[in-house]
């Protein structure tokens, strides 16, 4: 993967709004296939997904690395593993830390908050968020006051068209619901990214 890894290239200008869409939908492949259960019945849950774990190859295409701490159950089962450990604390569900019950939702919300990385060309435990404590923290917050959009990142936003913003800020939110029922699946996740990218693409073709 000669590119290395998803945080080394938030902050890269050529790194356009289409084709941030595109490594967003090829993570969501990733755990789509891991959550599916397709080949031995079994879930994966990763337990780490962040950006550092995110390789990109030289076409820019992402693969899920790095499965030190996962785990692997019935689609049916439900793992419990108290206190939840392992994972980078800023990407851990708030719900996985207060119950220890460990479930796909906790990848998608891991997910969500390196949706919000991509789209605010940031890290989520940078310099600039850490009064907040947490990514997640900030989120809630600027959703409360109506500023979300001004973290999208300066000097590109004006490439990205409106609707297919608007549909990745609100997938993003939803996979950060504090109910995991109401957090989309990576199925779902993928649908609404596709869409994005179309509506993408229609309108600034010029922006690949």
């Amino acid at each position: 993967m000669s590119n290395g890894s998803l945080d080394k290239h938030l902050d890269n200008a050529s790194l356009t709004w289409g084709k941030r869409l595109k490594i967003a939908i090829d993570i969501a492949s990733g755990l789509d296939f891991l959550h599916g259960g397709f080949v031995t019945g079994k879930v994966v849950i990763h337990r780490d997904i962040r950006s550092r774990n995110i390789l990109l190859d030289g076409e820019m295409r992402a693969k899920i690395a790095t499965f030190g701490f996962s785990k692997r159950h019935s689609i049916e089962q439900k793992t419990v593993i108290f206190p939840a450990i392992g994972a980078t604390v800023t990407y851990v569900d708030p719900e996985y830390e207060r119950t220890g019950v460990l479930s796909k939702e906790c990848n998608i919300y891991a997910f969500g908050i390196v949706l919000f990385e991509i789209m605010f060309r940031s890290l989520a435990y940078s310099k600039k968020f850490e009064k907040y404590d947490f990514l997640g923290t900030l989120i809630k917050r600027l959703c409360k006051e109506g500023k979300l959009d001004n973290m999208v990142f300066e000097g590109t936003n004006e490439q990205i068209a409106p609707q297919s913003l608007n549909i990745f800020r609100r997938l993003a939110i939803q996979c950060l619901h504090e109910n995991t029922e109401e957090r989309p699946t990576a199925g779902q996740v993928i649908i609404q990214l596709k869409n994005a990218l179309q509506i993408q693409v229609s309108s600034l073709s010029f922006f690949h």
